[in-house]
């Protein structure tokens, strides 16, 4: 079973990557914005080792620094697939900032999920459509900032 993800080379380029999953792992095989199969980006840099190094980025999720997590919108976690609505959004001076992510209630709503603070940088936008609370005169917050 295989798949292609659009990725982002650091040069800017866009690299296509074939996924094929194996029984015991997997192998990966790059393309360019053409359509060849590559070893190489434009810039020079070998694919194998910028993708297993982490410095190909999905395309879907590549942010220049100043965009923001817009709250309200449904994102998803490319790393676990975790789901739901971006209700809270901290900064650290260190960079590492996070989202709150809150997954819809189904079913039996005795029993709420619980949202998950996560990576900013590991989250895709999935549903353009944003969801607006009106705090009027009583504001309040779901659910305490992480604390490291």
């Amino acid at each position: 079973m295989s798949h292609t993800e659009p990725h982002t080379c650091p040069c800017g380029a866009r690299v296509d990557v074939r996924i094929c999953d194996r029984r015991h792992g997997y192998s990966a095989a790059f393309h360019d914005a053409e359509g060849r199969q590559t070893m190489a980006c434009q810039c020079g840099q070998p694919l194998f080792r910028l993708f297993t190094q982490g410095q190909l980025r999905p395309a879907a999720t590549t942010r220049s620094p100043t965009d923001m997590i817009e709250l309200g919108h449904t994102y998803t976690d490319t790393l676990t697939g975790f789901t739901g609505i971006a209700s809270g959004h901290v900064r650290y001076i260190t960079g590492c900032n996070q989202v709150l992510v809150q997954p819809r209630a189904s079913g039996d709503l005795s029993k709420l999920p619980e949202p998950e603070w996560i990576d900013e940088q590991r989250l895709v936008l999935t549903d353009a459509e944003r969801i607006e609370i009106d705090n009027g005169d009583r504001p309040g917050f779901g659910r305490e900032a992480p604390k490291r």
